[in-house]
């Protein structure tokens, strides 16, 4: 390791450096939103797995697809809702 590396790593070593994201911990209640919630995560399973974790599909031609999926799933209303 070198000697600007060590005091990268030894800086990233003491907790006061960095400060917590408000978003930290943030579990929504998607209850009101039950079935929108539902809706865009079967699209994800469908459109958004084998486009990013699989890189089995056609990039833009997929993306689309998921697009429209999750906005019709109630993509609106579920932002509305967080």
């Amino acid at each position: 390791m070198t000697e600007s590396e060590s005091g990268c790593f030894t800086w990233a070593l003491n907790y006061d450096n960095f400060t917590v994201d408000t978003f930290a911990g943030f579990i929504p209640d998607v209850t009101p939103v039950k079935r929108e919630d539902s809706q865009i995560s079967q699209a994800f399973t469908q459109y958004g797995n084998p486009l990013f974790f699989f890189g089995a599909v056609d990039a833009d031609y997929s993306l689309d697809k998921l697009k429209k999926a999750v906005s019709s799933g109630g993509l609106a209303k579920v932002q509305a809702e967080m």
